[in-house]
């Protein structure tokens, strides 16, 4: 094939058809023991420009001889002046017209561009494959591939490799609901795990359930078995709706030796309450979530970001604004990493990042990873610890920033530390630091240190009860002098 090189050995051709809408049907697919199937296929054009509206192959699928559903549909790109010669697609919505876009446009033995703007750019086969279709139980499974039109000269379509891939049913946890009471002294070994089919997305839904505040921790990860990544954790309610994409949840209990549901102790309800949860199962989305969104090298007006793709797509939708906000249809990018700039500086901002697939498919919202700017004056941090190891047990600091509230809460959950806070400051800036005690507060303390990571003052040291300091000025406008020495000391002067 002419600027071809990737075809595989033999290859079908169809173009200039006398026939009216021949059929190649593929049938009798046996299902036994199978839950899901995908299929895909290589796929080039003749012409960049060469087919019409009425030009389609349209590709559906059968199960046990039933009706035939859209598994797949190849049309020409829409033109409102024109219903002829355009560029070829795939027409991801079954609208009638091919969507133009990186991934869903086919090559073509002849480049160009379409009248509406759509570039073919390349010749070779490109493999074009549907989702993960569940076979509902049945037996056999039908394909078909019927090709419409394609009768005037040099309207063409070339394919290859027509694969269906047929998944094994395994046993999963979708549709299990349950309870858990967890004892004292648990850990990760106790760990619930929840499984889905392989490479589907599982959601574990907590209706109800409280841990001890303060002394017993809860943790998602995305593994069966407790380790991997994770997903959330936290003290108290668990109520919530956690996703895994690993196709693997779990959640355990990080507990002390008292006060738990299953060991008795405390206030049922109260201090502690049995988790009830149900799993679900469902088909990733087209358009993979990026992950791993990082910020580095921030300064006073800009941060640089970066991500790994949850594909091959090499577009990007990003979005950033103060801390709180909600992301909208945000601005189109194609590198990565990617600079923020325009920042104020000494501000808290919320980034998200999207992956763009193509023109109307996009992954969702992935974020926010937080960015604090640095101010005029710098950075103060505040650094937190415990001397015993099981946290600040209820104690918290609290810090207000010229009187209104920035860092709320500021504790230790477990273990010793140490948690830091960034505060960023501006020339004159005033801050309180607000300590509020828990259970065995002598076992507290915090320390703050200025712009130049010099200590400015550590509250709790020792056995002492931390307190709270208000008034601190950031890089005064107008410095003390320090230093006061008297010399030369004479009786008259």
């Amino acid at each position: 094939m002419n600027n071809v090189n990737n075809e595989d050995g033999y290859y079908w051709a169809v173009e200039d058809l006398s026939l009216t809408n021949p059929i190649i049907t593929i049938d009798q697919i046996s299902l036994t023991d199978i839950s899901t199937f995908k299929f895909s296929i290589d796929l080039t054009s003749h012409h960049y420009n060469d087919w019409d509206e009425s030009d389609e192959v349209l590709i559906t699928f059968s199960l046990d001889g039933g009706f035939y559903q859209d598994l797949m549909s190849i049309q020409s790109i829409f033109d409102p002046n024109s219903s002829f010669n355009e560029p070829v697609a795939l027409d991801t919505n079954f609208d009638g017209h091919g969507d133009c876009g990186q991934n869903t446009s086919l090559n073509a033995l002849t480049i160009g561009t379409g009248a509406q703007g759509c570039v073919v750019s390349g010749s070779n086969f490109r493999t074009y494959s549907s989702n993960n279709i569940d076979v509902n139980s049945a037996s056999t499974l039908d394909i078909k591939l019927q090709f419409i039109g394609l009768s005037s000269t040099d309207e063409g379509i070339y394919l290859d490799n027509i694969k269906i891939e047929l998944t094994n049913s395994t046993p999963n946890d979708c549709g299990v609901s349950g309870t858990y009471d967890y004892g004292n002294n648990e850990n990760i070994s106790n760990a619930v795990g929840f499984s889905s089919n392989p490479g589907d997305y599982v959601t574990l839904d907590f209706t109800a359930g409280i841990t001890e505040i303060g002394y017993d921790n809860w943790y998602i990860t995305d593994a069966v078995d407790g380790s991997g990544i994770t997903l959330a954790s936290g003290t108290g309610s668990i109520v919530g709706t956690y996703t895994s994409a690993t196709s693997e949840i779990s959640f355990y209990v990080v507990s002390d030796g008292s006060w738990s549901p299953a060991g008795g102790g405390g206030t049922t309800g109260l201090t502690h309450a049995t988790f009830i949860y149900s799993v679900s199962c469902s088909s990733p989305p087209a358009c993979s979530d990026p992950s791993g969104l990082l910020v580095s090298n921030i300064t006073s007006s800009g941060a640089d970001i970066s991500w790994t793709p949850g594909g091959s797509e090499t577009e990007w939708n990003v979005e950033y604004g103060i801390v709180g906000f909600t992301p909208g249809s945000g601005t189109t990018i194609t590198t990565n990493p990617y600079t923020l700039t325009g920042l104020s500086s000494a501000t808290a901002y919320d980034v998200y990042i999207q992956a763009k697939c193509s023109s109307g498919d996009v992954s969702s919202w992935v974020g926010p990873v937080s960015v604090s700017t640095p101010g005029s004056c710098g950075t103060f941090t505040v650094e937190l610890n415990d001397s015993y190891g099981d946290g600040w047990n209820g104690g918290s600091l609290d810090v207000l920033l010229n009187g209104s509230s920035f860092i709320t809460g500021a504790t230790i959950v477990s273990g010793t530390g140490p948690e830091v806070y960034s505060i960023p400051v501006n020339i004159g800036d005033i801050i309180d630091f607000i300590y509020t005690s828990g259970s065995y507060p002598g076992e507290n303390s915090y320390k703050v240190y200025d712009q130049n990571n010099v200590l400015l003052f550590e509250e709790g040291s020792g056995s002492s009860v931390p307190t709270s300091v208000s008034g601190i000025s950031a890089c005064p406008a107008c410095s003390d002098p320090s230093g006061l020495l008297v010399s030369n000391i004479t009786s008259s002067g």
